[in-house]
């Protein structure tokens, strides 16, 4: 769409609809994806099989793949993975970040549940 941004410095296709009013960010690769109207990837991050709803937000050196559908005004935090799974509309991912994160047996996203193995 021709009201996107997209940086000059970014990888994108195969099989790739960018919506209008998009911005994609520098160093950003995007394969088999779908971003509708007004979703942002910033920075460095890395998407594929993954439909991005209505103004979500992906924060900067997230990765995401796995068949993974973003609602409508979801905000994906930094340095962030995502691997398959759903996330409902108007949702905030923010997972644990810090050391104590660690000691967790579990953390829910979206209405899926991820278990760490040890």
């Amino acid at each position: 769409d021709p009201t996107a941004t997209v940086h000059p410095n970014c990888l994108i296709g195969p099989d790739v609809t960018i919506g209008p009013g998009c911005v994609i960010e520098e160093g950003v690769r995007l394969k088999r994806c779908s971003l509708l109207r007004g979703s942002t990837v910033k920075a460095n991050s890395w998407l594929s099989e993954t439909i991005l709803g209505w103004s979500s937000t992906v924060g900067q050196w997230v990765r995401i793949e796995g068949v993974t559908v973003i609602s409508e005004d979801v905000q994906i935090r930094d340095e962030l993975y995502i691997n398959g799974c759903s996330i409902l509309p108007h949702k905030g991912c923010l997972l644990y970040t810090s050391d104590a994160a660690d000691d967790l047996l579990c953390v829910d996203l979206g209405g899926r549940r991820i278990i760490k193995k040890k």
